[in-house]
């Protein structure tokens, strides 16, 4: 009975871990708006994708959220429309516009039409 307990309480003990663990998700949006002096860029998540479910509008603040290199690119290459693929730690905050946790990084994955 012991042994049983034993073995119970360490699988609980590694679900809980696995739970805590970092989760990374990406998603498509379309960029609504970039600034390079004031160093954001709002996007819209598109249609289909879960983080439309939680905002319509996400704020990312290119330098303190992404790498100096990822950010500059951003900053000077996204027009609107655009639509860029998004990695985060699939962390969404409930603010309007939105703000996501931890952006790992954003790509242009096809650019608008002029």
């Amino acid at each position: 009975m012991k042994k049983h307990s034993l073995l119970l309480l360490l699988l609980i003990s590694t679900l809980s871990m696995a739970a805590c663990g970092s989760r990374e998700a990406t998603f498509e949006a379309v960029v609504l708006g970039v600034s390079a002096e004031d160093q954001w860029c709002m996007v819209e998540p598109v249609e289909g994708s879960q983080e439309l479910d939680s905002a319509d509008r996400i704020e990312i603040n290119l330098y303190n959220d992404l790498p100096a290199t990822v950010a500059y690119d951003i900053a000077h290459e996204a027009k609107v429309g655009d639509t860029v693929e998004i990695t985060y730690n699939g962390e969404i905050m409930e603010t309007y516009p939105a703000q996501l946790g931890d952006v790992y990084n954003i790509k242009i994955v096809e650019t608008a039409e002029e």
